[in-house]
């Protein structure tokens, strides 16, 4: 079980530094091998948050970006899975993010990486803004507006990424269904009923959830 309560309050006060203006970003991560959160790194320029990861990590970025035609500042979600970490715990460590969502007041766009090369903060600040973008995956996709993937070298990986998310989501979203009723669920009615549910344009996902 993920523990978000020991260094609570290390974790609220970063959190808050970065809404409030004096940090710009910070990365959650495992403390050792224990399921226990803790504040991996912070600071104020979102240009040395990269400087902070590694291929074998897991963690959970914050950061805030502004721009001078907006009024108010705007926030992505990194889950970094670094290119070494073990794929067998992609999937609990994607559903762990989903709690660590909870920690945040607001995010304007999620996205996955497990390469330095998919983070581009000139994309993503036009994402968030307005900025034209070209859609990285499918029109399909029950994710093509939540994710930002980088190069080609890395496209396979971030597509394998995705469809885990998405995966986890199916399954938690069936285990609730199960729990409650003796009708087993049918993963294409699901599908298609999410397709059909309007989306937030902020966040496309979290109204089927």
């Amino acid at each position: 079980m993920l523990d978000l309560s020991t260094n609570a309050n290390e974790i609220k006060n970063t959190i808050r530094a970065i809404e409030k203006g004096s940090k710009s970003w910070c990365w959650l991560g495992y403390s050792g091998t224990t399921n226990t959160i803790v504040v991996k790194s912070s600071g104020d320029d979102i240009e040395e948050m990269l400087n902070h990861v590694k291929p074998s990590d897991i963690l959970y970025g914050y950061a805030k970006f502004s721009n001078e035609s907006a009024l108010v500042s705007k926030y992505a979600y990194i889950i970094w899975l670094g290119s070494s970490s073990l794929r067998k715990e992609i999937i609990q460590h994607i559903k762990n993010s989903e709690q660590i969502t909870k920690l945040y007041k607001t995010i304007h766009l999620r996205m996955t990486a497990r390469e330095k090369s998919d983070v581009n903060w000139v994309d993503i600040s036009n994402r968030i803004f307005g900025g034209s973008y070209n859609k990285p995956c499918d029109e399909n996709s029950l994710n093509c507006d939540e994710f930002v993937t980088g190069n080609t070298k890395s496209s396979s990986n971030s597509t394998d990424i995705m469809k885990g998310i998405v995966a986890a989501r199916i399954k938690a979203l069936y285990e609730q269904k199960s729990n409650s009723s003796y009708v087993p669920l049918n993963f294409r009615e699901e599908l298609e009923a999410a397709r059909a549910v309007p989306r937030d344009p902020i966040d496309p996902i979290r109204a089927f959830f």
